[in-house]
């Protein structure tokens, strides 16, 4: 199984599959009762749109809401990992009181 499938396996969290082509769209289309209720959080799950960045890169053609989402979502999760980074707790600090060299 190719990975962009896997990968929308995982994202979408949807196992009903009409097609054996695993880049044909819609492939897991959101019509269960189950479905329903997963798809809201499928709209706003950056692997959902990274998942489909990729899928449309297969086929030489852009997603632009679904790169704009990625995109921004990348930029906010690297804000939150700076904003949380602290030097001193890291692990060379670690190393210094184990008397390691770091």
């Amino acid at each position: 199984m190719p990975l962009a499938a896997c990968l929308a396996l995982a994202a979408a969290g949807a196992w009903a599959s009409e097609s054996r082509d695993p880049l044909q769209s819609p492939q897991w289309p959101l019509v269960r009762k189950e479905a329903l209720q997963q798809a809201p959080f499928a709209r706003f799950n950056p692997f959902t749109h990274a998942v489909e960045a990729i899928r449309f890169a297969l086929y030489g053609q852009a997603a632009p809401v679904s790169l704009a989402v990625v995109a921004g979502c990348t930029a906010v999760f690297f804000a939150l990992a700076l904003l949380g980074y602290d030097p001193q707790r890291g692990v060379a600090r670690r190393v210094r009181q184990a008397g390691g060299a770091a």
